[in-house]
């Protein structure tokens, strides 16, 4: 049923559709009706199915096992956090795989190809000069245990993030599924997606606009002990290829954002055991390897 309304909005509305309002402002708006999405998390089985209503539709705290429907059809749990979103519990595990926007977080009619062209495979023999030559190629460590893999920045962005990105652009376009994304960066704590997760899952934290609480060396350190155990027991202590070859396994984890610090590093998450280090504002060189982990769009 529609309802008669006289307004100057929708006057204009109708004058921009070309009726004639000379004679009556008056006239019949009929709502369009969109179809909701009822479903939660519990009833998807592939992370490609993803979609805003099934986040909003699902409590936080609620997880369960998704399959990736690229390649080998890896299982990952996923779980809504404090912050509201789903993320990605398991860090992701792929490669020999051409990606395509149908399947992955890739622009319209784009593909990413990771069957072939892959410079640095190994855990050791990186190319680690501030270079076009290391910046801008295809580096995958596959490892095959529970630290996942390790990627480079050009690879984690699916080639869209390069040496000439610039200071605190944030790239769209990445290796996760279809409906996920790299978590955005950068230096202001209210749309850094790693800080924003912080401190909801510890509110002690002191974040205030582009501020952190910091130790006298100006590093970005939060080294509450309850803190640290929250977020590595979310991001464990995987690991990175450090100048060339393979580190920090057991005391460092180290985590892709989509923004870069400059032309030559990118922010990422940065969380290490020698001093509770919690650093979601930490950047590091674009040629290193780390860890991907994905959250809903």
């Amino acid at each position: 049923a529609g309802q008669t309304v006289a307004t100057n909005d929708l006057i204009l509305a109708a004058r921009a559709a070309g009726q004639d309002t000379e004679t009556n402002n008056s006239f019949t708006v009929y709502a369009v009706w969109e179809e909701i999405d009822t479903r939660t998390l519990a009833d998807i089985t592939y992370m490609q199915d993803i979609n805003s209503d099934i986040v909003e539709n699902t409590a936080v705290g609620a997880s369960k096992a998704l399959i990736d429907n690229r390649g080998t059809q890896k299982s990952y749990t996923v779980k809504k956090l404090a912050d509201n979103n789903i993320w990605m519990m398991n860090n992701l595990s792929i490669s020999n795989v051409l990606m395509t926007d149908q399947d992955t977080n890739l622009a319209p009619n784009a593909t990413f190809d990771l069957t072939t062209g892959i410079a640095q495979s190994g855990s050791s023999g990186w190319c680690e000069t501030n270079s076009d030559a290391c910046d801008n190629i295809k580096a995958v460590y596959a490892r095959e245990d529970a630290n996942g893999y390790l990627y480079n920045w050009y690879t984690a962005t699916a080639s869209n993030g390069t040496r000439s990105t610039a200071a605190d652009v944030t790239i769209n376009y990445d290796i996760c599924p279809k409906g996920w994304h790299l978590p955005v960066g950068g230096n202001n704590n209210t749309t850094n997606q790693f800080a924003l997760l912080d401190m909801a899952i510890n509110p002690g934290d002191s974040f205030a606009g582009t501020n952190r609480s910091k130790n006298t060396s100006g590093v970005n350190l939060d080294t509450q002990t309850a803190s640290f155990n929250n977020m590595t027991n979310i991001f464990p202590l995987a690991g990175f290829i450090y100048l060339g070859s393979l580190d920090y396994v057991g005391t460092g984890g180290y985590y892709w954002s989509s923004t870069a610090q400059s032309n030559n590093r990118a922010y990422n998450l940065s969380l290490h055991s020698s001093n509770l280090r919690v650093d979601p504002r930490n950047s590091y060189l674009k040629y290193s390897g780390h860890s991907v982990r994905c959250v809903t769009d």
